[in-house]
């Protein structure tokens, strides 16, 4: 008797668990752009497409890293990932980072744009 019970426990717990939801917990981009003062400076994690992929060369074509665009509806958000290689056009992935509002580089500074410390394929 004491095992049916336990059964019947178990069994309603699986019915009424659902695992988390992954995007539940991470804003849009919509929200950053809007909030981009907010978010300026802090880690944020992303669920888009990548768009214009590109790979880092050194002169001895080893790959230094990448950089795209982000596409999520009809905004975009530029990728900047050292040490990140073997991605590519249309992939759908997570990309956790830090967000900057305005990013400095060599020859001209981006509007929104995300330091990758982590980027997941999502399949």
């Amino acid at each position: 008797m004491r095992i049916l019970l336990t059964l019947a426990c178990l069994a309603l717990t699986l019915l009424v668990w659902s695992p988390p939801n992954l995007s539940a917990d991470i804003p849009r981009l919509d929200t950053i752009y809007q909030n981009s003062t907010q978010f300026d400076g802090k880690e944020v994690s992303i669920i888009g497409t990548i768009r214009a992929y590109k790979e880092k060369v050194n002169k001895d074509r080893e790959i230094l890293g990448c950089h795209f665009w982000l596409e999520q509806g009809n905004k975009m958000v530029f990728v900047h990932a050292n040490g990140f290689k073997d991605y590519g056009e249309k992939m759908r992935v997570v990309v956790t980072g830090t967000f900057y509002k305005l990013k400095e580089v060599p020859d001209y500074t981006l509007d929104n744009a995300i330091d990758a410390k982590r980027i997941e394929e999502l399949k």
